[in-house]
């Protein structure tokens, strides 16, 4: 088993801890404008954010709570995918409201 894992690392170049780290930086936007996720803006604070994010993730901390501090201090627009209590009728309006800007 340890060998196909390892086998799985030489072929991707990615630690398992990459993988989680990639999968919320592909699910979070930048908050400079909120138009691109993170694992694909050019800006200062993605770059911080990805280096943050592949930190925490290094040094143990799970996905949901670093997404969840994340959430706390950018709001429930840095996800790129709302969750389900997002879509309530003021989330709705909201997005409605972003979407006509």
């Amino acid at each position: 088993m340890l060998s196909v894992l390892f086998a799985a690392l030489l072929v991707t170049g990615a630690a398992p801890d990459d993988h989680a780290a990639n999968g919320l930086i592909e699910r979070l936007r930048a908050p400079c404008c909120w138009q691109q996720t993170l694992d694909v803006h050019a800006s200062p604070i993605a770059a911080e954010l990805r280096a943050e994010i592949r930190t925490r993730v290094a040094a143990g901390e799970d996905v949901p709570t670093i997404e969840a501090d994340l959430v706390q201090r950018y709001g429930e627009r840095v996800r790129a995918v709302p969750t389900a209590g997002f879509l309530t009728p003021l989330g709705v309006f909201g997005m409605m409201a972003a979407v006509s800007d």
